[in-house]
């Protein structure tokens, strides 16, 4: 909500509920002192109820209104107010707002007297008086009782879904799950409150305990149900979640899916996501990171204090307030953080990496955080390995080993999507490494794929056009490039430059065949065929035969280290261009 809108609700609080209570003391005090005790008593038992507030779908439920209307029945509403406003006010307390949410204290107080006024005033309207609540009393006012509970249940949820849609701008519908369970409760509290306001008026005191513990333990059993589906529903989640991410690849995609997941399921402010050091360096590794104020913060790309740690024993810590976890996190993150959650992601018994939570507020995450968060991470370092073993898989598979350039296997690949995608042009050239026999005859197989090492490298640094292109091993000594967008001549000189390269560079390499290993100096030359797109090529790959064609019979069958191109085959000598 706004900061605006905040003030605006404490002012509007301030100029309605102390003038309210002032008028309350004015006019009911005297028979407050009357029946002091029976007063607290009733503020005892409303107040224990209110400890156990029930949250369903985002949504406070206090379930007392049972108590409230024995108040209203025997002392007026007057007294109803104030016992309710109490309730409230130990509710909010009980859920440790952070500071940004502490204007719920003054909007939730409005909220209630509002609706107190509007069904304890719907109550006299329809003739009811208050004061007795004997069972002659209790029959002949059983039309105003039940329009008291159905315009506090009415304007109770009304109030709440206009702060929700008007002032924090929530997509909420009315008829949710909250009103039903809402709904459900008061058709019970109902003869609950009627039951004690006449057991109150028969026995005195005594009814508050033989309806006041019922009443205690039936919300602390609700409560206990509604937290124990909420976990059912967090559960799920993390299931969803990781059913989700296993069928991820990316692994952009994964964390960005994981920090949605931290930020929905968890009361966090900021999120940080570590990899364990690598070669002995203390520094652990950034994956992700998300802090309060600056996603990329500088202060902590070393690793904070606490994940450190974490990374180091294995074992989750858990900070509930500044006080307990003094400057060891604080001085790295905003000063309004307060809790922090960090948990391992344990594998093989190994620590593979290290999550934390931040929250500005206090005692912010529990220990089922702390279980669903750890079980969340290991989703997510389980399903980030997979990706990495099938991304290394695809990309062996699609990789020379030896030359570290990509196989015939994807590039043939790559020529299909060239030849289907667009019309655009694109060449093919094809070379042969001139006598590369001699090479592993002369120095050993292990000097030979030293030079196809060097060469590769050679070739990716040697091709200068400004168009994309692909650098491939063909097969034994041939290697392919695929220029895009480019015509049969500018790949011929491009074919010309790469030849020039080849002669004019000196490969080294070691001498296995000899005593020593002594390292050897070597040229080598290449043959080299080219092969534009032509309207007439039945496949893809009838261009890279045509470049094969024109590397056999234009440059190999004419004496090596030169360039041909398809169809004329025409042969470009080292220094000179004229076509044989």
């Amino acid at each position: 909500m706004q900061e605006n809108k905040r003030i605006g609700i404490f002012f509007v609080w301030l100029l309605t509920v102390p003038p309210f209570l002032y008028y309350m003391i004015e006019t009911a005090g005297a028979m407050w002192l009357e029946h002091m005790w029976s007063i607290l008593g009733f503020m005892i038992l409303i107040t224990l109820v209110s400890i156990f507030p029930v949250e369903i779908k985002g949504t406070t439920f206090i379930p007392v209104h049972g108590v409230s209307l024995a108040v209203f029945l025997h002392f007026g509403l007057l007294t109803e107010v104030l016992l309710t406003q109490v309730a409230i006010l130990v509710v909010l307390l009980s859920l440790r707002l952070p500071p940004e949410e502490r204007f719920r204290m003054p909007l939730n107080s409005l909220i209630f007297l509002l609706t107190s006024l509007f069904s304890g005033g719907a109550f006299y309207l329809f003739g009811g008086t208050t004061g007795s609540a004997s069972f002659e009393s209790i029959t002949a006012q059983v039309i105003p009782v039940v329009i008291y509970t159905l315009v506090y249940f009415l304007a109770n949820n009304v109030l709440i879904y206009f702060v929700q849609r008007v002032l924090q701008k929530k997509k909420v519908r009315f008829l949710s799950e909250g009103l039903t369970w809402e709904a459900v409760t008061a058709i019970f509290i109902l003869p609950v409150g009627v039951t004690l306001a006449y057991l109150y008026h028969e026995l005195g005191m005594v009814a508050l305990p033989l309806i006041g513990v019922p009443v205690v333990a039936a919300s602390l059993i609700l409560k206990f149900y509604h937290d124990g589906k909420h976990l059912i529903d967090q559960l799920q989640q993390v299931s969803e979640f990781g059913h989700e991410i296993n069928s991820m690849t990316d692994s952009e995609a994964m964390y960005e899916r994981y920090l949605e997941a931290c930020y929905t399921m968890f009361p966090a402010d900021g999120v940080l996501l570590f990899d364990p050091p690598i070669n002995g360096n203390d520094r652990l590794v950034p994956v992700y990171l998300d802090c309060p104020g600056n996603r990329t913060d500088m202060a902590i790309r070393n690793g904070d204090p606490v994940s450190k740690t974490v990374i180091e024993s294995g074992e989750a810590i858990r900070y509930r307030s500044r006080r307990e976890a003094g400057a060891r996190m604080y001085e790295l993150f905003s000063s309004k953080a307060e809790s922090m959650l960090s948990v391992p992601a344990v594998r093989g018994g190994q620590v593979t990496g290290v999550s934390s939570l931040v929250s500005t507020r206090k005692k912010a995450f529990t220990k089922k955080h702390q279980m669903l968060l750890e079980i969340l991470l290991n989703h997510l370092t389980v399903s980030i390995n997979n990706a990495r073993h099938l991304e290394r898989a695809q990309k062996e598979s699609m990789q020379c080993a030896l030359t570290k350039l990509h196989n015939y296997r994807f590039f043939e690949r790559t020529l299909q999507e060239h030849y289907e995608g667009n019309d655009d042009d694109f060449a093919v050239i094809l070379l042969d490494l001139d006598h590369f026999k001699s090479v592993n005859d002369r120095f050993g197989h292990s000097a030979g794929n030293q030079v196809l090492h060097q060469v590769a490298r050679t070739l990716e640094s040697a091709v200068t056009s400004g168009k994309a292109y692909t650098v491939a091993r063909y097969g034994g000594e041939e290697f392919v490039i695929l220029l895009d967008q480019t015509t049969a001549e500018d790949a011929t000189d491009q074919a010309e430059q790469i030849r020039q390269t080849l002669e004019e560079t000196v490969f080294h390499v070691d001498d296995d065949l000899q005593q020593g290993g002594q390292t050897k100096a070597l040229t080598l030359t290449a043959s080299i065929g080219v092969a534009a797109r032509r309207a007439d090529d039945e496949d893809p790959l009838g261009i890279v035969r045509n470049a094969d064609r024109a590397m056999y019979t234009g440059a190999k069958n004419n004496g090596r280290n030169k360039v041909a191109v398809y169809p004329s085959e025409a042969t470009f000598h080292p220094g000179n261009q004229t076509a044989q």
